[in-house]
């Protein structure tokens, strides 16, 4: 296993992380990716995130930070391929050097995104701050908080441990037929519901609406606070319709994360946080990034699930992105 993840991927042998979730670490600046790992196709670098050793104190140009959850740190792309490195490539058009570091990872909440740039990326005095909000982290119980920072030593990875037991478990799982894994994710979240006596709620939730609003607005206001200009993305997912089969086997995989509500629930308040979105952008006079109309063009081959992308939907957000950014970061860099 080992020597296959040399060969696709380039891990070095002795890398010792096993699963995805040994990429993160909890220490005393919060939650937030794990420094100097490797995993499949997933590399930390030595400061901390996603993508080559770019030190962000070197102080070459402008330095432009990439938060967000696990559309932002990349899920299914190709090595290199994840929007905010795309989005480094777009603007290599700059007449100087600009640094693009992705400093999202998966079920990074709003709260923690507003943690994380305090305690971890503040220090470093970024130009610009590019943020793509996950909404429907608002329809769980609780709502969001900030993770819990933890003192002292991160305890090390051990280099030791097979990778076979989780290959395995990721080969079993491709070999499934899709109307199994369907299945198995109905049952799943008939579970979930059964456990907690839920009834799905098919309407939007103006209360969790009115949360990451509030959530996103004092983000954006500690951002500015900081003399770092904030660049505010929309969410975006893959449904055009819910009444295809194949949207209709996506949505039953979304409502697995969010059993309370159905998936034209989901859905529906998405597309609400999106004007939100809007809105907290026009009122703060920041730069928005709307990307669905560029992702609606490519449809649902811009996605690998519900709202994850691919490499062909990674770099629409990227170019649509670069396009917002690049006036806020070429200038300066020709200096």
């Amino acid at each position: 296993m080992r020597l296959d993840d040399w060969a696709q991927f380039g891990v070095p042998l002795s890398a010792p992380a096993v699963a995805m979730s040994e990429l993160a670490v909890r220490d005393s600046l919060g939650f937030h990716a794990r420094a100097g790992v490797h995993f499949r196709q997933y590399r930390i670098n030595r400061w901390g995130f996603r993508g080559d050793d770019v030190d962000p104190r070197s102080g070459r140009g402008p330095l432009v930070f990439a938060a967000g959850a696990s559309e932002t740190f990349g899920l299914y792309e190709s090595p290199g391929r994840d929007w905010p490195q795309q989005l480094q490539d777009s603007l290599s058009q700059c007449a100087g050097p600009v640094r693009v570091l992705n400093a999202a990872f998966a079920g990074m909440s709003l709260p923690t995104v507003r943690q994380d740039f305090v305690r971890r990326l503040q220090p470093h005095a970024p130009t610009v701050w590019v943020y793509y909000p996950t909404p429907m982290q608002y329809l769980t119980t609780p709502l969001p908080t900030p993770a819990e920072p933890l003192p002292g030593a991160i305890p090390p990875l051990s280099p030791w441990r097979s990778r076979a037991l989780p290959r395995f478990r990721d080969a079993i799982k491709r070999g499934v037929p899709e109307p199994l894994l369907d299945l198995g994710r109905t049952l799943m979240t008939a579970r979930a519901r059964k456990a907690d006596a839920i009834t799905a709620r098919t309407t939007v939730d103006q209360d969790r609406l009115d949360a990451f609003e509030r959530d996103l607005r004092a983000l954006v206001g500690t951002v500015r606070g900081a003399g770092t200009t904030p660049v505010l993305v929309v969410h975006a997912n893959r449904f055009a319709d819910t009444t295809s089969a194949d949207a209709r086997r996506m949505l039953t995989a979304w409502e697995r994360f969010y059993p309370e509500f159905t998936g034209t629930a989901i859905v529906r308040f998405d597309a609400a946080a999106a004007e939100r979105t809007r809105t907290v952008a026009a009122d703060s006079g920041i730069m928005l990034v709307d990307p669905r109309p560029r992702l609606r063009t490519l449809g649902t081959s811009a996605f690998r699930d519900f709202g994850h992308f691919n490499d062909s939907g990674a770099a629409a957000v990227a170019g649509e992105t670069a396009r917002a950014v690049s006036p806020l970061v070429c200038r300066s860099s020709a200096r």
